[in-house]
C-alpha cells in the first residue's frame, strides 16, 4: 500500500510539468489561429469571432 502512495506522489509531482506543457501548447494556439485566419481571410471563408464571454468561434 505504501508503495502505491509513493507512485501516486510521483505522478502528482509530474502534473505541473504536464500542465506546463499544456499551457505551452495552448499558448501557441493564437499563433495557429492567426495563421489560419491569414490563410482563409483573403478567401472570405473563415472569420474568427469572439463573443461577449470570450469564447472564440468560427463563423463561415
Amino acid at each position: 500500500m505504501k508503495n502505491r502512495f509513493g507512485q501516486l506522489c510521483k505522478n502528482f509531482g509530474q502534473l505541473p510539468k504536464i500542465f506546463g506543457q499544456l499551457c505551452k501548447n495552448f499558448g501557441q494556439l493564437p499563433k495557429n489561429f492567426g495563421q489560419l485566419s491569414k490563410n482563409f481571410g483573403h478567401l472570405g471563408l473563415l472569420r474568427l469571432n469572439t463573443n461577449h464571454n470570450g469564447t472564440t468561434y468560427v463563423q463561415i
